[in-house]
């Protein structure tokens, strides 16, 4: 009977410490504003858990003023001194720092990239806070992250090396510029910079620039596609009098089949 009760005694200890353990987190900061910051259960500290998932999601004990802190968004946030982005403190501007209309992290010095996970934003290098703003398509059916200012066009927080007074994008795999038509590619493994690139494949044509669907472009008189079997064709007509989309990777051009480019 003494060993029984003394077992019980240690699982009991056992059982209270694993909770203290597991209930690390309490209430949240400001709910209808963010899902991620909470007050410590115990701790008089700011903690960043996305979605309260510490076990899963990850768990950052911050050194932000628990007293002072306020969300800004769902991953930022700050105190008295400091912005917080995900629970770390930023080297950003504190007085003009804010999440703009697009929910652009700027402050009137610099843009900032935090499709990452680095613990601290990057700087878009170059990028004018006042006039960077989304370069989006009414087609598009997922953000990536294309952007321009009134001097240059950004993909994935990097400068492109494009004309920027011309630039279009076209459909998701396809742009131009004056001088050239331009390949979207992206890489899903990676973020941030270096997730999208654009790369030259042929001299621009010439004449209007029209989006048939989302591999598939015409510029003038020439077909161009990207993406598929092939990565790059360039189809060209004498005269383009009716063209009928049959699927992402077919078209009917005057009568004549265009299968993947």
């Amino acid at each position: 009977m003494k060993y029984f009760l003394i077992a019980l005694v240690l699982l009991a200890v056992a059982v209270w410490a694993l909770i203290r353990f597991l209930h690390r987190i309490g209430e949240p900061v400001n709910a209808a504003a963010s899902d991620s910051y909470y007050h410590h259960a115990r701790k008089k500290i700011i903690v960043y858990s996305p979605m309260g998932n510490w076990f899963e999601l990850g768990y950052h004990e911050s050194t932000a003023d628990p007293a002072t802190f306020q969300v800004l968004s769902r991953d930022y946030g700050k105190d008295d001194k400091t912005v917080f982005w995900r629970g770390h403190a930023q080297r950003v501007d504190y007085a003009t720092f804010r999440i703009d209309e697009h929910k652009i992290p700027k402050d009137d010095f610099r843009v900032y990239d935090d499709d990452h996970y680095q613990p601290e934003l990057r700087v878009i290098e170059g990028a004018d806070p006042k006039t960077f703003r989304p370069l989006t398509l009414p087609e598009d059916r997922y953000d990536h992250r294309w952007y321009r200012d009134d001097k240059a066009i950004y993909a994935a927080g990097k400068r492109m090396d494009v004309d920027a007074t011309t630039f279009q994008r076209l459909n998701e795999t396809l742009a131009l510029d004056a001088s050239h038509v331009y390949v979207i590619t992206r890489n899903p493994l990676r973020l941030g910079s270096g997730s999208v690139s654009l790369s030259a494949k042929a001299a621009n044509p010439g004449g209007p620039a029209l989006r048939l669907n989302d591999t598939y472009a015409q510029i003038g008189h020439a077909i161009a596609h990207a993406n598929w079997i092939r990565p790059f064709s360039l189809v060209f007509f004498q005269s383009i009098d009716s063209v009928r989309v049959l699927d992402e990777r077919n078209l009917a051009v005057n009568g004549v089949l265009i299968s993947d480019g």
